[in-house]
C-alpha cells in the first residue's frame, strides 16, 4: 500500500505543474516570497481549473504537515494563533512595512527600525521573528529586516512621516484597504475572540439570538450592538477603518461578482431594483452601469447613505445626474416602504443575524413583494466539511448548485482553505450570525415565504459569494 506521504506529494506535484503551465500560458513568473507584491502576481485566478489545483495543493500540504509534525505541535499551533496575529498588528501599527519600504530590499538594522518606529528594540525582536518565521518580512542577516510578499501588504501607501504625523489619515490612500481589513480582523476580531468561550458557557448569553449578547460586547464592555458601537464618537476611527476594510474585502471577490451572480438580461427594461442594505451603492453603482434602464434605489443607516451620496456625485457624476440611482435611509427590520420593487437585493446582509432576525428581514421583503419580485441574494454558501458521499442529496436539488469534491488521497473536503469558515465566526462574534449551508438558506427562505429557484455558484468551498434566486413562495 503506499503511503499517505508519497500520494500526498505527488498530488502536490501534480497541482505543481498545472499551476506552473497555467503561469507559463499566461506569460506571467510564479510569485517569489522573496520580492514585494504586486497587484495581479497571484498565480490563482478565476479559472475553475486553476481554482482547483490552487485548493488541492493547499489542502494536500497542510495535510502532509499535520501528519508529520508531532501531534501536540500541530495543536499548539492552534492554540497560539493569537500571537502570530498580535505579532502582525503591532507591524501594522508600527509601520514597519513603510520603514522597511523606506529603507530598501537591503533592509534595515533592528535597532534603526525601533528607533523610527518609537519603540523598545528588544520587544520589537521578537515580533519581527515570530513573523519571520511565517514568511512575512525576511532578516537578510543577524538583527536586519526587509520587506518580502507577505509583509509588503502591510504597506498603507504613505511615507513614515506621514503615517506617523497624521495617524488619523494612515487608511486614506486605496492601497491601504488590505490592512485595514488586517487590522479590523486583529483589533476587533481577535479581541471579541478571546471571550467566545466566555460567552457561550455564561447562561444568560449561551442561547441568546440577540445581537447585543455577543462576545464583542464582552471584550469592549458595551451593551450596544456593532454597528450602533461604531457610531460613539470614541469610535470614529473604527467606524471608519471597518469602511475600509469592506473595501479590501471586496479584493477577495471577482471584480463583477454582482454582475454575474444573477441573470439580470431576465429583468425587464425599466425595473425598479432595491438595495436593501447596500451601504455605499457600490454594487448598484456597477450593476446600473451595465443596465441602463435601470432605476436603483440604495436602503442604509442614514450616516452611511450620506456618505454614499457623495461618493456618487464625487464618483459617478452622470449616474448621480440622471437621478436613476438614489438612496433612501431604512431600517430594514422596519415595514419596507418600495410596495413595487421589480428586485429586492441584498449582498452580505442575512450572514451578520442568527436566523430570527434574518427571518424578520426577509418577511418584511415578502410583504411588500409583488407576486413578480424577485429577490436576489448575494452570499457566501458554505459547504459541509464531511466527505461528499456523507452528504444527503437535498442541496443539489437546487439548480446551480455545486457538490464538494475529495480527491485521494485528501481526508478533509476544506483542507487549508478555511478563510469562509473564519469569517462565519466573525459574524458570531459580532452579531450572533452565520455563514449558512445551502440547505439553511433554502429552509430559512422557505420559513419567510420565499422560494429558491437558483443558485449561482463558482465554487464549492464557499470562497466565492454565491447568488441565491428566489421568488415568492
Amino acid at each position: 500500500m503506499k503511503s499517505s506521504l508519497k500520494a500526498l506529494a505527488q498530488l502536490i506535484l501534480h497541482n505543481v505543474e498545472i499551476l506552473e503551465a497555467d503561469c507559463e500560458k499566461r506569460g506571467i513568473d510564479v510569485p517569489s516570497l522573496e520580492d514585494v507584491f504586486t497587484p495581479g502576481s497571484d498565480i490563482i485566478n478565476e479559472d475553475p481549473a486553476v481554482l482547483k489545483a490552487s485548493h488541492e495543493l493547499t489542502s494536500a500540504a497542510y495535510e502532509l504537515a499535520n501528519i508529520v509534525r508531532p501531534t501536540h505541535h500541530s495543536l499548539f499551533l492552534v492554540a497560539s494563533g493569537a500571537l502570530p496575529a498580535a505579532a502582525l498588528r503591532c507591524a501594522s501599527e508600527l509601520n514597519i512595512a513603510e520603514i522597511l519600504k523606506e529603507a530598501g530590499p537591503s533592509g534595515l538594522h533592528l535597532t534603526e527600525i525601533a528607533k523610527q518606529a518609537n519603540a523598545d528594540p528588544q520587544k520589537l525582536a521578537p515580533v519581527l521573528r515570530v513573523l519571520s518565521s511565517q514568511w512575512i518580512f525576511k532578516e537578510v542577516k543577524p538583527d536586519v529586516f526587509a520587506n518580502n510578499r507577505l509583509s509588503s501588504v502591510l504597506d498603507k501607501g504613505k511615507s513614515v512621516a506621514d503615517l506617523q504625523h497624521s495617524p488619523e489619515t494612515k487608511y486614506a490612500e486605496s492601497q491601504s484597504a488590505g490592512a485595514a481589513l488586517l487590522g479590523h480582523v486583529m483589533d476587533e476580531g481577535a479581541k471579541s475572540a478571546a471571550y467566545l468561550s466566555e460567552t457561550l458557557l455564561d447562561p444568560e448569553t449561551a442561547f441568546s439570538g440577540g445581537p447585543t449578547k455577543c462576545s464583542l460586547q464582552r471584550a469592549f464592555n458595551t451593551e450596544k450592538t456593532i454597528f450602533d458601537w461604531f457610531e460613539d464618537p470614541d469610535q470614529k476611527h473604527r467606524l471608519y477603518r471597518f469602511g475600509v476594510a469592506m473595501e479590501g474585502a471586496a479584493k477577495f471577490e471577482p471584480p463583477e461578482l454582482a454582475l454575474n451572480a444573477f441573470e439580470w438580461s431576465s429583468i425587464s427594461d425599466g425595473a425598479l431594483v432595491v438595495d436593501v442594505g447596500g451601504g455605499v451603492g457600490a454594487c448598484s453603482v456597477q450593476v446600473a452601469k451595465k443596465n441602463p434602464t435601470f432605476k436603483f434605489v440604495v436602503q442604509d443607516r442614514v450616516p452611511v447613505i450620506a456618505d454614499g451620496e457623495k461618493r456618487l456625485a464625487a464618483n459617478e457624476v452622470e449616474l448621480w445626474r440622471s437621478n436613476r440611482l438614489t438612496f433612501q435611509g431604512h431600517d430594514f427590520f422596519a415595514e419596507q416602504p418600495i410596495k413595487n420593487a421589480d428586485v429586492f437585493f441584498m449582498k452580505f446582509i442575512l450572514h451578520d443575524w442568527p436566523d430570527e432576525y434574518a427571518l424578520n428581514i426577509l418577511r418584511k421583503l415578502r410583504e411588500a413583494a409583488t407576486p413578480t419580485t424577485k429577490l436576489f441574494v448575494l452570499d457566501k454558501v458554505m459547504p459541509y466539511t464531511c466527505a461528499p458521499d456523507a452528504i444527503d442529496e437535498f442541496d443539489s436539488f437546487v439548480p446551480g448548485a455545486w457538490k464538494t469534491e475529495l480527491t485521494a488521497p485528501l481526508t478533509n473536503v476544506i483542507g487549508g482553505s478555511s478563510i469562509s469558515f473564519i469569517s462565519g465566526l466573525l459574524m458570531l462574534l459580532y452579531l450572533q450570525g452565520q455563514e449558512r449551508t445551502l440547505g439553511h438558506f433554502v429552509s430559512l427562505l422557505k420559513e419567510a415565504g420565499w422560494k429558491v429557484v437558483k443558485v449561482q455558484q463558482f465554487d464549492a468551498l464557499g470562497q466565492v459569494p454565491s447568488g441565491i434566486h428566489a421568488v415568492p413562495a
